[in-house]
């Protein structure tokens, strides 16, 4: 069937590895702002390592900073619209039941198709989401996360992502527009 619906420009704004550093927040927002304000269909998304998991980096003794940082992070993403984000080996390297509980204040979507979780610390990820343009286009978002040779705490079983990816190949037929949003490095990614 010929598909008789209008051309559309899809803008993504794409960040990552914020480590619980959002620099320039305002002229951030502002940008986002503009592009909006500019543009009908325009997704926000982020590649992961929102959070910082090891605790040398934190200036604080205790989980209190961990906790208090990632929840600044998760309202910052929300006050700025976010649609979606791809679960980085940061957040999967969960701290109790810390991690999970900041990450359910996202009003965005959690991307990670190859993430297995066997544990109520951690919520399970959805593979994709599909989101629609103005005129009806569909665009679905995958998730893919670093399955890394450290491992992750018990419960989080991270498959290769290469294979993962064969599972879902369907979705670009499906939809209109496939975006792979990935968490993997440069190199794995190209």
């Amino acid at each position: 069937m010929l598909n008789t619906r209008k051309k559309e420009e899809i803008v993504l704004l794409h960040t990552n590895d914020l480590h619980f550093n959002f620099n320039h927040r305002e002229i951030f927002e502002e940008v986002v702002k503009e592009f909006r304000d500019t543009c009908e269909n325009v997704f926000l998304i982020d590649a992961g390592d929102i959070f910082v998991r090891q605790e040398q980096y934190w200036p604080e003794d205790g989980l209190e900073f961990y906790k208090n940082r990632g929840r600044h992070m998760i309202e910052s993403m929300n006050k700025a619209g976010y649609d979606v984000t791809t679960l980085g080996n940061n957040e999967l390297d969960y701290k109790g039941t810390v991690t999970r509980d900041n990450l359910r204040l996202a009003q965005f979507h959690r991307l990670g198709a190859n993430v297995e979780v066997n544990t109520d610390k951690f919520d399970q990820p959805k593979p994709y989401t599909v989101l629609e343009t103005a005129c009806g286009h569909t665009v679905a978002f995958l998730g893919l996360s670093l399955d890394q040779k450290s491992g992750y705490p018990d419960g989080i079983n991270v498959r290769p992502p290469e294979e993962t990816l064969e599972d879902y190949l369907y979705l670009h037929e499906k939809y209109d527009v496939l975006v792979l949003l990935n968490h993997l490095g440069v190199k794995r990614d190209r």
